[in-house]
């Protein structure tokens, strides 16, 4: 229903919660609550304010790298085929994951010892590292197979890179209808990126 800002305590952004978990978070006195929604929870034993903005007690120290997953590949990329630009969504905006795939854009049978040559950059990396993999529609991948994007005629939309974190925590936002309540702690460059 109404999902909630979780803020570090320097008051950067981290990520959304449930409601249910950030009002667990709120009676275990872990966070407190910066801004709230022009509503309340209620049970038969007390009444809050429905939080909309959190912020953690104590500062946690993030892992600034991004780790490797399929998704993260996915929401880097926005979840948009990095070769057609198709992106595959439900009536409710939300993407299609099952129908994206993730595509080696030098393909694993050139690998050599486990590492491949960007042509785009010349530099040698992993086969599975994130400068050599892209989003990709079912359909584009088998198109492509195991060749390289020139050689199946397929420019990619952009050259893939690492991601920073304050990329993700954009990109991570952008999945979500942002409230009003949140805006006021969302940095400016995080907005232009959205």
């Amino acid at each position: 229903m109404n999902n909630v800002l979780l803020l570090n305590a320097d008051w950067s952004p981290m990520q959304v919660l449930s409601w249910e978990r950030a009002t667990g978070l709120v009676l275990d006195e872990k966070v407190s609550v910066v801004a709230d929604y022009a509503r309340q929870i209620r049970s038969p034993s007390f009444v809050m304010p429905w939080p909309a903005v959190v912020t953690l007690k104590r500062y946690v120290r993030i892992k600034l790298s991004v780790g490797m997953t399929r998704r993260n590949v996915l929401a880097r990329d926005r979840f948009t085929c990095q070769y057609c630009s198709m992106r595959p969504c439900t009536a409710r905006g939300r993407p299609l994951l099952e129908l994206l795939t993730i595509d080696h854009v030098v393909p694993r049978s050139r690998a050599v010892q486990g590492r491949v040559v960007l042509p785009w950059t010349g530099m040698r990396v992993g086969v599975g590292a994130w400068e050599n993999l892209v989003a990709s529609c079912i359909r584009c991948n088998q198109r492509k197979g195991a060749r390289t994007p020139r050689q199946a005629g397929m420019p990619l939309a952009r050259y893939p890179t690492t991601p920073s974190y304050t990329m993700m925590i954009a990109i991570a936002l952008a999945e979500f209808r942002i409230p009003k309540e949140w805006r006021p702690f969302i940095p400016e460059e995080t907005w232009r990126r959205l």
